[in-house]
């Protein structure tokens, strides 16, 4: 796979990419991943629609059951929120 990082820096089908993959950010999404996250937080201020290795999934843990330093209950569920 070498070879082919260095021909093609960044860049894949989601569904295709190496689920370990450690920079999956830029290898998956780029450059555009900034403009990405951006819309995610716009469209989905709670951060409820999560898949590994998608954009905001970052914030997840690993096997994407809990948030990583935030409380749904006073963070998300709050009457602010609503």
């Amino acid at each position: 796979v070498p070879a082919l990082r260095k021909a093609y820096p960044s860049g894949s089908y989601a569904n295709e990419g190496d689920y370990f993959e450690p920079a999956w950010q830029q290898a998956f999404w780029g450059e555009s991943y900034p403009g990405l996250l951006a819309v995610k937080r716009q469209v989905d201020p709670a951060g409820l629609f999560v898949c590994r290795r998608c954009v905001g999934s970052e914030e997840w843990t690993e096997d994407g059951n809990c948030r990583l330093g935030r409380n749904f209950a006073t963070d998300v569920v709050s009457p602010a929120n609503l």
